[in-house]
């Protein structure tokens, strides 16, 4: 996967602790720095879950029908952070009751993840 970022994102939106804990993996054996919570599949079940907590069914829906889509995130790159040989992107996710925002590192020749971090606001 060239971005598994966006699979993660997905991952999230969804509240699928057990697809966030295998992105994450994922990620790891690839030979990334990964910087994220040290949680099993339920525990991320019900971190994200609990970021829809009291949203309305109409509110849910509009957060939901925008999984996987440009519109359940937005993304940009950080130009600080980024290099001639490296591109550093950020992903933020919004919940009804939080953000949260996913960076990665990847090398511009072939595009490999050297650095994935993911921050989790409330």
């Amino acid at each position: 996967m060239n971005r598994p970022e966006l699979g993660l994102a997905v991952a999230m939106q969804e509240a699928d602790g057990r697809m966030v804990v295998q992105m994450i993996d994922m990620i790891q054996r690839s030979g990334a720095q990964v910087v994220v919570p040290a949680w099993f599949e339920q525990q991320w079940t019900d971190y994200l879950r609990s970021l829809y907590e009291g949203a309305s069914l109409e509110e849910m829906l509009r957060y939901l029908t925008a999984v996987g889509s440009s519109k359940g995130f937005e993304s940009r790159t950080i130009p600080e952070l980024s290099t001639d040989t490296k591109t550093a992107t950020q992903l933020t996710l919004t919940f009804p009751k939080g953000t949260i925002r996913i960076q990665a590192e990847s090398s511009m020749k072939d595009a490999k993840q050297s650095k994935f971090q993911v921050d989790l606001n409330r």
